[in-house]
């Protein structure tokens, strides 16, 4: 089984507000947070996610955080993302042909 591991993410919106004019800043505690739940969802062996994947997730009130949807990686936009780690991303989703 290839190695599944949280590449890059950026903070997208923040209690319903667009973070672009933030420049996708997010808080050492978010860090935290979202790096602990990705390593849960990753590491979970009934979660079959394909090699390279972007996954939305948020905090659903009350019950903490939570897979929102998973998108192809090549579907996905960058928003804030360390541009290099995103193309490793996009290089795993690629078939040389």
């Amino acid at each position: 089984m290839p190695r599944r591991l949280l590449a890059t993410y950026s903070i997208y919106s923040r209690r319903g507000e667009l973070q672009r004019d933030a420049d996708f800043h997010s808080t050492a505690e978010e860090d935290a947070q979202l790096e602990a739940f990705m390593a849960r969802l990753l590491a979970d062996p009934a979660i079959d996610l394909p090699a390279a994947t972007v996954v939305d997730a948020g905090i659903i009130e009350g019950l903490g955080w939570a897979c929102v949807e998973q998108n192809a990686a090549w579907g996905a936009g960058i928003y804030g993302c360390d541009a290099e780690r995103v193309l490793a991303v996009l290089e795993r989703a690629s078939v040389k042909r």
